[in-house]
C-alpha cells in the first residue's frame, strides 16, 4: 500500500519554508501568502461521486465535508489566501483572491470561467464557515490523476489534504469504482488512515 506523499511535490509551485509543527501556539491573526502547512487540523471525509475516463482522467465533485481547523489556529481567510487541494502527489492551487466571499463574510465561492471550466484543477469551490469554527466544504476537482482506478477498484488510501493559507485538514480517502470497470462512475467509498508517515507530522 503506498503511505507516503512527497513533500517534494506538495512544495512545487508553493513558496515559504515549513517551521510549524502541532505544537505551534496562537499568534496575532494574520493572512498567509503562502499556502505551506503550520496549523494542522482535520478534514472529516462526506459525499463525493463523478467520473472518470479510459486513461484515468478524473472528475469528481465533493460535497459535505468538513474542514475541523488546528484548535489555535491564527486565523482563516478564504478570500485573501491562496487554497490547495493535495490529493497524493497532485496539487491543484486557487491563488489568493479566487474566493469571494458574500454578504455575510461567512460563505466564499469560486467558480472557473471559459477554458478554464476544461482546464485541469478546481473548478469550483464553496467554503462555508459554520457555527461551530468548522467549513463546509464543496469543491469540483477536475482532471485529476485516478488512473489507479484503472487497475484496481477499490484504491489504497490515498492521502489528501486542503490547504487554506498556512491551515490545513487532512485525510486519507479510499476511491472506487461502484458499478465496476465498465462503468465511467467513480465515488468516495469511506475516510482511511493514511497520515502517519507525512512529512508535515511532527
Amino acid at each position: 500500500m503506498r503511505r507516503s506523499w512527497s513533500f517534494a511535490a506538495l512544495a512545487l509551485g508553493l513558496t515559504g519554508i515549513l517551521t510549524g509543527t502541532m505544537g505551534v501556539s496562537a499568534a496575532r491573526a494574520q493572512v498567509s501568502t503562502d499556502a505551506v502547512p503550520v496549523y494542522h487540523g482535520q478534514l472529516i471525509v462526506g459525499k463525493a461521486k463523478g467520473t472518470i475516463t479510459k486513461s484515468g482522467d478524473a472528475t469528481i465533485e465533493i460535497r459535505d465535508w468538513v474542514f475541523k481547523p488546528f484548535r489555535n489556529t491564527n486565523g482563516i481567510y478564504p478570500d485573501q489566501e491562496p487554497m490547495v487541494v493535495a490529493v497524493q502527489d497532485e496539487n491543484f492551487r486557487l491563488e489568493a483572491g479566487s474566493l469571494k466571499p458574500d454578504k455575510s463574510g461567512t460563505v466564499f465561492k469560486y467558480k472557473a470561467r471559459g477554458r478554464a471550466r476544461r482546464a485541469r484543477g478546481i473548478t469550483a469551490v464553496r467554503f462555508a464557515r459554520l457555527a461551530d469554527g468548522t467549513w463546509d466544504v464543496r469543491l469540483t476537482l477536475h482532471n485529476m490523476d485516478l488512473s489507479v482506478l484503472n487497475r484496481q477498484t477499490p484504491s489504497d488510501c490515498t492521502p489528501m489534504a486542503v490547504l487554506v493559507g498556512d491551515d490545513d485538514g487532512f485525510s486519507g480517502v479510499i476511491f472506487d469504482r461502484p458499478r465496476g470497470f465498465r462503468s465511467r462512475i467513480i465515488s468516495v467509498l469511506s475516510a482511511c488512515d493514511s497520515n502517519t508517515d507525512w512529512p508535515w507530522i511532527r
